[in-house]
């Protein structure tokens, strides 16, 4: 088997499962992923940058749906907190306090930067291997080129003696046009395939990461490849944790067709139902 043939069945791999893991220089994520992480921990703790760094809306992309950069934290269902770096321009509070956020925001900006330039050549791969076109036969990578990038770093604390259960985000589509899943500290990621079949990932390694399509991937291929990419995360560590679980990821967009818009809006309780069949 040559190595296009090689090449080419890898890829063919993903459009069949959904996901695929990536070699990735381990170098460039130790440069950014510590300086996150240690940010990430010392944000949990400050209630004062907790608001200069609230979350706010940048825009709504073509569909409707917010783009935000900021802080978050959630009580509901799932028990998490997490920080947005945007690719688009943002404006924080001029306050020396957030001098001590100074690298965190900036290696998450690298890492945003980093995921685009991954998604480009993901699909560039994926168009010369003639397996991805949009809806009207035209170059997806064209779309990718003039969108922007969001990562999100995310913190799942200990679990409160009340609430038994493990799952920290159900099974559900990203918005994105394809997410990058760079890092975590312990696993917790389950990816499923289109047969609804849940996959670990190696997501703790540093010398890959894993990829995966979103709605928007779905809207432009106007639904060619059918459901991929849900995902959710349950702790592999089970109840009873005393440490924080730390995650990174990037979810990269596209410019979206009027086509793609109205697929995505009529695609909702499709997009639902397919959640629906894949508990974790």
């Amino acid at each position: 088997m040559t190595d296009t043939a090689v090449e080419d069945a890898r890829l063919e791999r993903f459009l069949e499962r959904g996901f695929i893991e990536l070699p990735y220089d381990p170098a460039l994520l130790a440069a950014h992923v510590p300086t996150i992480r240690d940010g990430m921990r010392l944000l949990a703790d400050d209630t004062y940058a907790q608001r200069l760094l609230a979350e706010r809306t940048i825009r709504h992309d073509e569909v409707g749906w917010k783009q935000d950069a900021g802080y978050v934290k959630r009580t509901d269902q799932e028990y998490k907190e997490f920080f947005h770096h945007q690719s688009l321009p943002v404006t924080w509070p001029d306050d020396p306090h957030l001098r001590l956020y100074a690298e965190f925001i900036d290696a998450c900006g690298a890492m945003t930067r980093m995921a685009k330039k991954l998604v480009s050549s993901f699909v560039e791969r994926l168009e010369l291997a003639e397996l991805i076109r949009d809806s009207n036969e035209r170059p997806l990578s064209s779309h990718v080129a003039r969108s922007n990038a969001v990562t999100r770093v995310l913190r799942y604390p200990p679990l409160p003696p009340e609430r038994g259960a493990h799952t920290e985000a159900y099974a559900h589509f990203d918005r994105s046009f394809m997410t990058v899943h760079w890092w975590a500290s312990h696993e917790g990621l389950v990816v499923f395939d289109r047969e609804a079949r849940p996959h670990r990932i190696a997501e703790c390694a540093w010398d890959r990461v894993a990829v995966f399509p979103g709605k928007k991937f779905y809207g432009l291929t106007g639904g060619t490849h059918g459901h991929l990419g849900i995902h959710g995360v349950r702790d592999a560590r089970g109840t009873g944790r005393s440490e924080d679980r730390f995650a990174l990821v990037t979810f990269v967009h596209a410019t979206l067709t009027e086509d793609a818009v109205a697929l995505i809006r009529a695609k909702k309780e499709a997009f639902d139902a397919a959640e629906s069949a894949c508990p974790l």
